[in-house]
């Protein structure tokens, strides 16, 4: 489980207000709704009860805090026994920008569980950017190339494709929903005329669920399961092909474990498990 999902359920269940939560954390709102978003996906279950004046735990968030507060317990004690934070221990930290960690969810944490101590984050781009070149990370995956050369090492991962799809009797005028697949994709649509006017957006985390419940008109990436039983594609439309970028620092102790790490994750049967990744 993620250290960071983890405090960050624990600072919602605390201030009562995602607002709050975010700025006891440093986040933006919309990172610190996506990370309970993910949590409660990968549990399978509600841990909140939101409406516009208060958010209560639900009753499984109530029975899943006490292990929350024992296991960032455990985890403080560890830190110290062994006299710093895993980063100083030898740790990887490596993040996913938040937009494509639904194309990589389902391949990556077997193919970091052969690192030991890795931290993972997922959080939005733009803060993983700036903590990987203050040196608070390691390994990022999703970000955008450095404008400047050297600041950081810079690789292809692979090209994802997404095609524009939609629910039955939709039509992209109307009904389009801008969805954020990470920096890349969003750099890459932004040079083409947008299939409709943009009346919402949404991280792609959120996503599924979204347009499983209420439909819509989307680019939805070749490989991952289609959000809706009756997805079909929309003809006429060109699709939006972006690549997937590992950015790390030229640390002379830390990058060679980094990239072992990226030649695991550029094996066959690891990330490219996506029909629409291309090596």
């Amino acid at each position: 489980m993620d250290i960071a999902l983890l405090k960050t359920f624990l600072a919602v269940h605390r201030e009562r207000h995602f607002g709050r939560a975010a700025r006891a954390l440093h986040l933006t709102q919309s990172t610190v709704s996506a990370r309970i978003a993910l949590l409660e996906q990968r549990l399978g279950v509600r841990l909140f009860e939101r409406d516009r004046h208060n958010i209560r735990l639900t009753p499984a968030g109530e029975r899943f805090l006490p292990h929350v507060e024992a296991l960032l317990a455990n985890w403080q004690q560890a830190q110290r026994a062994v006299g710093a934070p895993a980063a100083e221990a030898g740790g990887l930290r490596v993040a996913v920008a938040l937009g494509v960690w639904p194309l990589l969810e389902g391949a990556l944490p077997a193919a970091l569980a052969a690192a030991p101590e890795v931290e993972l984050w997922v959080e939005e781009a733009q803060n993983l950017a700036r903590r990987l070149e203050g040196g608070e990370l390691d390994l990022l995956i999703g970000g955008l190339p450095p404008a400047e050369p050297g600041a950081v090492y810079a690789r292809v991962l692979g090209e994802w494709r997404w095609r524009l799809g939609g629910t039955p009797s939709v039509s992209p005028a109307a009904d389009y929903v801008l969805l954020d697949w990470g920096p890349a994709f969003l750099a890459a649509h932004r040079a083409r005329p947008s299939p409709g006017p943009v009346r919402r957006r949404l991280p792609a985390v959120l996503a599924a669920a979204w347009l499983a419940r209420h439909g819509g008109a989307a680019y939805w990436p070749d490989g991952l399961a289609p959000p809706h039983p009756e997805w079909r594609p929309l003809p006429d439309a060109a699709p939006v092909q972006a690549p997937l970028w590992a950015l790390w620092r030229p640390d002379a102790a830390r990058a060679p474990r980094v990239e072992r790490l990226l030649e695991r994750l550029a094996a066959p049967a690891s990330i490219a498990v996506a029909d629409g990744f291309d090596r």
